[in-house]
């Protein structure tokens, strides 16, 4: 059979999913959903949010965005013609570049969390954790910028010794930025679990939720290409830098 995006039901009229040697029935509308979003045929983004339109259309993200990049336009209109207003309810994408405060529409599926180790172990612990997590909340756009800004304020706070004795930690910005923006765009916002940054005396980990998307695999992540929310990635390049 060749290849196709959508899932193909057996001659059983069921659907299955290969795992190694063996084939598993998918037994729930559930289950089946899941493989739908892992696959990248359905996008979570796209499904609307049971919260006012006005938590969009009316925010202090929406205005400062039209003022800066659209300034002629109407933001209610704008939203619609994006398809982030759709049923008379804001997407998923839509709360979570616009509304000013998303985390009360989406809980614990779309923050940043912080921490510093003291250590060069493979995992933190309690005892190495230098102070409580830090919180990232906001729209997305916001979210990145102080999520970038606090990392670097933190690593900067760590010395090792150089030729001219204790120097400050120094990453390059650029790079962190975009391995945020990243972890931010491209993470399955179906799964409750927030993007999580491990700062560790001798490297930074950045945990972004969900399982590479479609077709993509460890081994083609550098030459294919599959964006699981692709209005996220759209609409986040119209902002300010």
């Amino acid at each position: 059979m060749r290849k196709t995006r959508e899932l193909v039901p057996a001659s059983d009229s069921k659907y299955y999913v290969r795992r190694g040697p063996h084939n598993l029935r998918i037994t729930t509308d559930a289950d089946l959903e899941r493989l739908r979003l892992d696959k990248g045929i359905i996008s979570f983004e796209g499904q609307t949010v049971n919260t006012p339109i006005r938590t969009i259309a009316d925010s202090y993200a929406i205005t400062a965005f039209m003022i800066e990049v659209i300034p002629t336009v109407e933001p209610e209109p704008w939203l619609r013609k994006q398809s982030l207003i759709l049923d008379e309810k804001p997407t998923v994408g839509g709360v979570l570049l616009f509304s000013d405060e998303p985390q009360a529409q989406l809980p614990k599926r779309c923050g940043i969390k912080l921490y510093r180790y003291t250590t060069k172990d493979a995992e933190g612990t309690r005892e190495t954790l230098s102070f409580n997590p830090i919180s990232v909340e906001g729209c997305l756009y916001d979210q990145i910028h102080e999520a970038v800004d606090k990392t670097v304020e933190i690593i900067q706070d760590q010395k090792v010794l150089g030729p001219t004795g204790l120097e400050a930690v120094q990453y390059p910005h650029e790079t962190l930025h975009e391995i945020i923006t990243n972890a931010v765009l491209h993470r399955d916002y179906s799964i409750a679990v927030d993007v999580h940054i491990r700062i560790f005396d001798n490297r930074i980990e950045i945990e972004s939720p969900g399982k590479l998307p479609g077709h993509i695999t460890r081994e083609n992540i550098l030459k294919e290409q599959l964006a699981r929310n692709g209005a996220l990635v759209r609409l986040i390049n119209k902002f300010p830098n």
